[in-house]
């Protein structure tokens, strides 16, 4: 029995190596960034094949996936859904009637800041301070030209010689969690904002609407990219997406009267302090559309924060494999490996009671089908055998691809922080503290340094030797132009001194006719020049 036993593994194995277990989420576009690095680790690290996809469509998009249609149907296309807030109290409230609970899990804290291209012969310093009053005028289009009285008399003590040009606001437009958070924090903040609060803005009912000027944009990339290009503009972004382009971030006052960017703050105290008072819901499957980081009190705390929530159906069973493999993906994301990397993207990790509510209270209410294995995670220092095994995700494994790139943002980060003057250039920069990185992949930066120089070095021997062909190919050619021209130009003073004796040549060689021009006619009677169809002659005759 022992030989069948071991065919049987074989075939199971190699069943799975030909049949990839799968996972497919959707929503938030803020969060794509940092849902595709979890999933790279978890692909990187399984003993196994697996394929985890996340499509960044927009919160609304992963909030009405993971709800499915208003029937309440079971069959989903994907296996969870994000959103930059919690989901609604109406999709929350569809699916409690139904009987379908959900779990939603918390990735991580995610400042969202206002972000401005201003030209660095007119900022200098980079730092320029801007009230809600003064974004809400903005975006309502009550102020329209940056030297505007309202933008000076936010920045007292500094000279703001802005020209008279456009602000250009930039907008989502499309059901946006960036939306609901940023319209949130203003609508409280700013008793003149008109445009309402929602995913969607103009919000429906609202009294106002968004500045003539104004752009809309799909997502929140999109936004950083058109800020990055376009001088004069202003827009709302999540830091993180924002960071990776080194925008300029507008200083902002908190709920304590402090001016600060996201960078200065502590991301995590918005989310503290609303778990110690009370609002957070103690069952982890009620509702929790209430749940809301905007303007917490505390002098450290980011006024326009958001936290994303993954959306996970608690009844898993008819996910088949997948089922395990997101209550996996769910288990590494609250992990201290996955906690440590988020400051390195430019997100804020959640606070320590927040985690373990999850994992101790939530994540247990998962059930998936008994007929797929559950997923074990294997730490650093490893297990003989049992870490060799299918459904492990382990520490010790990685892909030579993935632990480079992840010594490259080590490189970057350190860089980025040796260049930096002010704490607002810094403050999207990896450090090595926030990353989850070994030994192996820091001596990879040196392997990589020294390969870079390697190849530089062959590059320019190569180019040395190209030029010096290319030199001697022009010379080569030259040489062989002059010493036929020599040899035509004999062959040709022969033939008018009548001194065939000397050469003597064939009938055959003979050229039919000469003109005084010195064009030959051949004997198909294809006409050419002179030089050619003489060298063509003179080589049938040598």
């Amino acid at each position: 029995m022992f030989f069948p036993t071991l065919q049987i593994n074989a075939l199971k194995t190699q069943l799975l190596a030909t049949n990839p277990q799968v996972v497919h989420g959707s929503g938030s576009t803020a969060v794509s960034l940092v849902m595709w690095y979890h999933m790279d680790y978890i692909m990187a690290q399984s003993t196994q094949p697996l394929y985890l996809s996340y499509r960044a469509i927009g919160s609304g998009g992963g909030e009405g996936e993971i709800v499915g249609n208003p029937t309440g149907r079971s069959a989903l296309l994907v296996d969870f859904g994000v959103r930059d807030v919690p989901m609604t109290h109406q999709s929350w409230q569809a699916l409690s009637t139904l009987n379908i609970q959900v779990i939603q899990i918390p990735l991580h804290v995610a400042p969202i800041g206002i972000f401005a291209n201003i030209p660095s012969s007119y900022l200098p310093g980079r730092k320029m301070n801007l009230s809600a009053c003064t974004v809400s005028g903005i975006y309502s289009g009550s102020i329209k030209l940056w030297n505007d009285p309202a933008i000076v008399a936010d920045n007292p003590g500094v000279t703001l010689n802005f020209p008279p040009e456009p602000i250009t606001p930039l907008y989502r437009d499309e059901a946006s969690g960036t939306n609901a958070v940023f319209s949130e924090y203003f609508s409280s903040a700013c008793t003149s904002w008109a445009l309402g609060s929602g995913k969607v803005l103009p919000a429906p009912g609202a009294t106002g609407a968004f500045a003539a000027a104004a752009v809309p944009t799909p997502a929140s990339s999109t936004m950083s990219l058109y800020i990055k290009a376009n001088a004069w503009s202003i827009g709302y972004i999540d830091v993180g997406n924002a960071n990776a382009l080194g925008l300029m971030e507008v200083y902002q006052k908190n709920a304590a009267g402090v001016w600060l960017i996201s960078g200065q703050s502590d991301p995590g105290a918005a989310a503290s302090a609303l778990f110690q008072n009370g609002g957070w819901p103690a069952n982890p499957i009620n509702d929790f559309s209430g749940v809301s980081l905007v303007n917490q009190p505390g002098a450290a705390t980011w006024p326009i924060t958001s936290m994303p929530f993954m959306f996970i159906r608690v009844d898993l069973t008819q996910r088949g494999s997948s089922g395990p493999l997101v209550q996996a993906l769910a288990n590494y994301i609250m992990s201290p490996a996955a906690q440590a990397n988020l400051p390195g993207l430019g997100f804020g990790q959640l606070p320590t009671a927040i985690v373990q509510y999850c994992v101790q209270r939530a994540l247990p209410l998962l059930s998936t089908d008994p007929a797929y294995p559950q997923w074990y995670f294997e730490n650093s220092n490893g297990v003989k055998f049992v870490g060799a095994v299918n459904n492990v995700i382990s520490a010790t494994k990685d892909t030579y691809i993935h632990t480079n790139l992840i010594a490259l943002e080590l490189v970057a980060g350190i860089t980025s922080t040796t260049s930096s003057s002010s704490s607002s250039s810094s403050s999207g920069s990896v450090n090595a503290s926030s990353l989850n990185i070994s030994l192996s992949s820091l001596s990879g930066v040196t392997s990589i340094q020294a390969q870079t120089a390697h190849n530089s070095n062959q590059i320019s021997i190569l180019t040395s030797v190209c030029i010096a062909a290319l030199i001697f190919g022009i010379a080569s050619a030259l040489l062989l132009a002059l010493f036929a021209v020599m040899k035509l130009t004999v062959i040709a003073t022969h033939l008018h001194g009548g001194h065939q004796g000397v050469f003597p040549m064939s009938t055959a060689g003979m050229p039919r006719t000469m003109s005084v021009t010195g064009k030959v006619s051949s004997a198909k009677g294809v006409k050419a020049s002179g030089s050619s169809t003489m060298q063509e002659s003179s080589a049938s005759m040598l």
